[in-house]
């Protein structure tokens, strides 16, 4: 079996993607010698750590949604999905590089993006789960399909200012908020018993009827 090494190298932002769109570069080194690899289909689940790092006394309300009060993160703050992602690596000898685009919700249903949201500064520690199939050549030239082990993994930290930056050009000064369908049809009739022009508008104008509620 191919003795396989994964590494995130860098991240980047896809350009004029549909969909805002993080690019993982990863090189993958082939440790056993004498194996030529035909092919990989790749498979990553991609994790989030949040216990990997420190949060400022800023950071920490924002986060309560995911890991309740602070008192309690020493059992709460334990690591979670973010997505899922599929590659196809074409054929090397020794080592290689590829990109792994992971598409990037703003859905604030979605746990990884209140984390990514709630932390401005430092990083996000990630773990990359790879598994799969590669295709190889044995010494009689025979094709072989191995697997990828769950252990086959990396971990990286990811600058959370490139996700921000990446959400700010998508959405620029907004955000997605998904409401049940009975709230909208009361906020639209709301907007417009109030000739307003924006949704914006009309939740404004409800935060301002509601003071109290709003810190």
């Amino acid at each position: 079996m191919p003795d396989l090494q994964f590494q995130v190298i860098r991240v980047t932002v896809a350009e004029r993607a549909v969909v805002p769109t993080l690019l993982f570069e990863i090189r993958i080194a082939c440790r056993t010698p004498g194996i030529a690899i035909e092919a990989i289909a790749l498979q990553c689940q991609i994790r989030v750590d949040p216990a990997r790092r420190r949060y400022a006394d800023t950071e920490v309300p924002r986060l309560n949604d995911l890991f309740g009060e602070r008192e309690r993160w020493g059992e709460t703050l334990k690591g979670f999905l973010w997505t899922h992602v599929h590659a196809s690596v074409p054929a090397f000898q020794s080592h290689t590089e590829f990109q792994l685009p992971v598409p990037c919700s703003y859905d604030f249903n979605i746990a990884a993006t209140k984390f990514f949201h709630g932390i401005r500064d430092g990083d996000a520690p990630l773990n990359l789960l790879f598994r799969g199939s590669v295709f190889h050549h044995n010494k009689s030239g025979d094709l072989q399909i191995e697997p990828v082990p769950w252990t086959t993994d990396a971990q990286f930290r990811l600058p959370i200012k490139l996700w921000h930056g990446m959400m700010a050009q998508y959405y620029p000064d907004g955000v997605w908020l998904p409401v049940e369908r009975s709230t909208l049809d009361s906020l639209e009739s709301f907007r417009r018993e109030h000739r307003l022009a924006s949704w914006n508008e009309a939740i404004e104008l409800l935060m301002k009827q509601r003071p109290e509620l709003v810190s």
